[in-house]
């Protein structure tokens, strides 16, 4: 085709031919590049960048309509700001910021059209302020013991299908040197490390030689170390020139880590009753089948027990590991080893992420669109600027406030998913905003309604306070509070082991270490939560497999789960707590949102819920406690509605589903395709609008050029995410320290660089439990502020210098202040300075927050002078008895 248009643009030098124009409209999808379109016009006749220019802007400028049905809306800010390539003065760059808006039709059942479910009618939190029992009630149902219990199953049964792997992994890692000592081959790596400070090995004959020396001292070698090394790995580079590595020489031998004391390698060999037998330190290495049915994994003579699951599947041993193949909702045979799946599934950035097709999913298997709607221009991070956002949605959308009958399409209710900010600004707006029917006005409180009517409509009678935004379900976005879910890890475990770890994977400078603790690339962060479960996990196991090898007990997860709560080494407790609670239960929350599974995301946010209190300025925690009130409030057919539609899967794929929120993300990203610096309103209009259509053009192509639409090559090639050197490597720096391996022994608590950590680190959880209790009771169903209770709550430091930062006067609050120094005042023994003090407060309690910390000093100085002045009175009335007695 294009040589046929080839040929037509040699006889008309003007044509623009329909196969080369869409392959520059892919083009510039891609690469955004105007450069680009001009080079292919001389190549094609795909027109010049001018006509591709006009053509974008002659697109369609028809508005977008809401579709009938049960619709799911989310929201995000999104902002472009030019770049500048000129300094001028007073110059500022082009900002260009609005908010994006996507819907997608859940359903046709019209729930939407019934007006009991609208919040209105069923949100209620100021009867639970004014009524006991209903706060009791809803108490119970967001916190029951039963909820706890069954979330903790729930989690616990699919990270112990994690740990059953690593487990067994473990367990065949596991050899016995110098016949009574068991080790692995991490020990080995850690010994050739630390050894590797003083000794080199020729790269030529293996030989041992001195860290300075240069030449072998092998004397049938006498190889130069240093050219040695050049022709193994290539000619001397220049400066911090990176060159590719070259085939292996195979005239010279290359230098081969042992993995036994003897220098033999491990191998695989076939034996006659065709079971796989791994080989070390000339000890082999298998999995028999015993009369009780149980797998035994023999290692040095020593055996491992590993206990049969629960689901009486076939099992065919090979090293201790299970291979079956179960047979899914989708008639697709899934290959599984050791209750994890051998299969990578496919996701929309072509990289592998863990499979969760051992559980039902809860799609229906049917591709779900999601599309863009009009978009709004505003930044919704005030309570203006979200009233704004909702009344364009709720206009949309045909919201009614009130019921009304015999009107076709009219919806009460919808779903709105947002970001955490907004979210709870939309909190306060739709619970604080009231709507006068008379005049339309929107006031903020129900003081100030009852004021506008009285002072504006004085002969009106005053009519029941209307909700402006009654109509609003709420729902936060779930990729971002996954994203907060693993930000709040790493801010927790940075001083701990994780900063460690992102500096073995390469964040070394100070600017790396800050970039990576924060976050902000979320692929990154996950990979680095995924290599510390994985790494941490199989550190963890190391000292119970052994102990049970040396005991010749048998070996299973739930043994290990109790040997893991005996423990009494605080590194290693807290290590488990955190790696087996916290960062598994975000791992099971993202299993859910895959499967659109309710339960399980439910159970896995229960989970982590404490987590967010562990200081006392976390949204976050406040989102979740009012999401799960909401839940609890409202009615089943509501409550039903959203959990079947807790995610969507775009492609129809079971196992690939993700919240609006992460869909409305790729729509920016691909807004941002057809963008040319910071738009104007018109264009950013015009993008929206037509942004369906071009994705649609853009996908066409790329299935006809059979182009993987993220990595530019025909075909993909996801690749998985276990990420085993990484793991390796996270290991070693664990076994270097010898940070997990003595659970059974008292220790100071310390981070893995040995600095030492807070004393009541170890009470991590019962402390952010107690936080959640007052929050919860207080705030979310007492109606107070979070201001309100910051002194009855007690964030959980990590280090000493956090405590003593946290505590220090100069970073507490006015609010806070003041209730030291209403304390204080009151201890003062002397009435007249008391009541000096008193009347001294009341004036300065209105200053500068630097003039009440130094009224606070002073107080204290005479606190101290008084208690000087007891102990003194004290020790002469003590005195005067002696001297009595022995006269």
């Amino acid at each position: 085709m294009m040589a046929v248009e080839q040929l037509y643009g040699f006889v008309c030098s003007g044509l623009i031919a329909p196969f080369s124009f869409l392959v520059s409209l892919l083009l510039y999808a891609v690469t955004g590049s105007a450069m680009v379109i001009s080079i292919a016009s001389k190549l094609s006749p795909c027109g010049s960048w001018t006509t591709f220019r006009r053509w974008l802007g002659s697109m369609t400028q028809d508005p977008i309509q809401l579709p009938d049905g049960d619709l799911s809306i989310a929201f995000d800010n999104d902002q472009i700001v030019q770049k500048q390539y000129e300094v001028k003065a007073g110059g500022k760059p082009r900002v260009s910021v609005l908010t994006s808006v996507c819907y997608a039709v859940m359903g046709k059942q019209g729930l939407q059209e019934k007006f009991n479910l609208a919040p209105s009618q069923w949100m209620k939190y100021s009867v639970a302020v004014q009524n006991i029992d209903v706060r009791k009630m809803l108490h119970h149902k967001i916190f029951n013991q039963s909820k706890l219990f069954d979330g903790f199953q729930i989690v616990r049964k699919e990270l112990k299908r994690l740990t059953q792997q690593a487990l067994e992994e473990v367990v065949t890692e596991q050899f016995v040197e110098r016949g009574t000592v068991i080790e692995d081959d991490i020990d080995k790596r850690v010994k050739e490390i630390k050894k590797a400070k003083d000794v080199k090995m020729c790269p030529v004959c293996d030989t041992e030689m001195k860290k300075t020396a240069r030449k072998c001292p092998n004397e049938q070698c006498r190889a130069n170390f240093k050219e040695s090394i050049e022709r193994l790995t290539g000619k001397e580079s220049i400066g911090t020139m990176l060159i590719r590595q070259p085939k292996k020489n195979t005239k010279m031998k290359a230098y081969i880590v042992s993995l036994t004391e003897s220098g033999e390698e491990a191998y695989v060999e076939e034996t006659n009753d065709n079971r796989g037998v791994s080989s070390c330190c000339g000890e082999e290495a298998y999995v028999e089948e015993t009369n009780d049915n149980r797998g035994v994994s023999s290692c040095c003579g020593e055996e491992a027990y590993v206990e049969e699951t629960n689901d009486n599947r076939g099992v065919s041993s090979c090293s201790g590991e299970e291979a079956y193949v179960e047979e899914t909702n989708d008639n697709r045979g899934v290959s599984s080893c050791c209750g994890e799946e051998a299969y990578v599934e496919e996701t929309n950035d072509n990289r592998g992420v863990s499979s969760c097709s051992h559980l039902k999913s809860g799609h229906s298997g049917n591709p779900v669109n999601v599309s863009c709607a009009e978009p709004i221009f505003v930044n919704p991070n005030s309570h203006k600027t979200v009233i704004e956002v909702l009344q364009a949605i709720g206009k949309a959308g045909n919201i009614s406030r009130t019921e009304v009958e015999n009107i076709v399409g009219r919806r009460y209710w919808m779903k709105v998913t947002m970001d955490g900010l907004p979210y709870m600004i939309a909190r306060n707006v739709v619970r604080s905003s009231f709507h006068c029917i008379v005049c339309d006005d929107i006031l903020t409180g129900s003081d100030k309604y009852t004021t506008h009517v009285h002072n504006t409509h004085p002969f009106c009678p005053l009519p029941k306070p209307l909700l402006e935004f009654g109509w609003v379900v709420l729902s936060p976005g779930k990729l971002h509070i996954e994203m907060n879910m693993v930000r709040n890890f790493f801010d927790a475990n940075w001083n701990v082991f994780m900063s460690e770890l992102a500096f073995e994977m390469g964040f070394t400078s100070e600017k790396a270490q800050l970039y990576a603790k924060s976050g902000k690339d979320h692929h990154i962060a996950w990979q680095l939560l995924n290599v510390a479960v994985q790494g941490n996990i199989r550190e963890l196991l190391v000292p119970y497999v052994r102990a049970c090898l040396m005991e010749k007990q048998s070996i299973s997860v739930n043994d290990f789960i109790k040997f893991a709560d005996e423990a009494v080494d605080p590194n290693y407790t807290y290590a488990f707590e955190q790696t087996f609670r916290y960062a598994g239960a975000i791992l099971v929350y993202r299993m859910g949102v895959r499967l659109n599974r309710a339960d399980i995301i439910s159970a896995a946010s229960l989970v982590f819920s404490p987590f967010w209190s562990r200081s006392k300025d976390s949204k976050y925690q406040l989102l979740d406690l009012f999401n799960r009130a909401d839940r609890a409030m409202m009615p089943e057919e509501l409550s039903s509605f959203l959990d079947e539609n807790e995610s969507v899967s775009v492609t129809g794929n079971l196992y690939s589903g993700e919240d609006m929120d992460a869909r409305l993300e790729e729509i920016n990203k691909a807004s941002k395709h057809w963008s040319t610096g910071a738009m104007f309103a018109d264009e950013w209009i015009r993008t929206f609008r037509n942004l369906d259509n071009l994705t649609k053009l853009r996908k066409k192509m790329e299935v006809i050029l059979k182009m993987d639409a993220h990595t530019g090559s025909t075909g993909s090639n996801p690749s998985r995410l276990r990420k085993e050197e990484e793991v390796t490597a996270w290991r070693i720096q664990l076994r270097k320290q010898n940070y997990l391996m003595t659970p059974e022994k008292e220790k100071p608590h310390v981070s893995l660089n040995g600095s030492k950590l807070d004393e009541n680190l170890v009470n991590f959880t019962a402390t952010c439990e107690v936080n959640r209790e007052v929050v919860l009771k207080e705030v979310v169903l007492s109606g107070g502020t979070k201001a309100g209770v910051r002194h009855a709550l007690n964030p959980v430091y990590v280090t000493d210098d956090d405590r003593k930062k946290g505590e220090s006067v100069e970073n507490k609050t006015k609010a806070q202040l003041t209730v030291l120094i209403d304390t204080a005042v009151q201890k003062i023994q002397d009435g007249d300075t008391r009541f000096e003090y008193l009347n001294c407060w009341k004036v300065i309690k209105k200053a500068r927050k630097e003039k009440i910390i130094e009224f606070l000093k002073e107080i204290e100085e005479i606190l101290v002078v008084e208690a000087a002045e007891q102990i003194s009175n004290l020790n002469h009335v003590n005195e005067q008895d002696v001297v009595s007695e022995l006269l």
